[in-house]
């Protein structure tokens, strides 16, 4: 029997894990460098690192339903 990916877990996960890494990478610019809040650079930190997240987890749970299917 085929075993259904649970995409809605992946997207809330890449989510919070991309949320999560653009706060911390934004206090982390404002602590280091002498600009502002930039809202480019914290949609870009969000939307990369959430995507790697996805994929990392995505990737996971295919190969985990692919081991028991064998």
């Amino acid at each position: 029997m085929k075993q259904k990916i649970d995409y809605r877990s992946i997207v809330l996960s890449g989510s919070f894990g991309g949320l999560v890494y653009a706060i911390i990478m934004s206090i982390f610019y404002q602590f280091t460098g002498d600009e502002g809040f930039s809202i480019v650079k914290f949609a870009v930190d969000f939307i990369m690192f959430g995507l790697l997240v996805a994929a990392i987890i995505w990737w996971s749970m295919r190969k985990g339903n692919k081991d028991k299917g064998e």
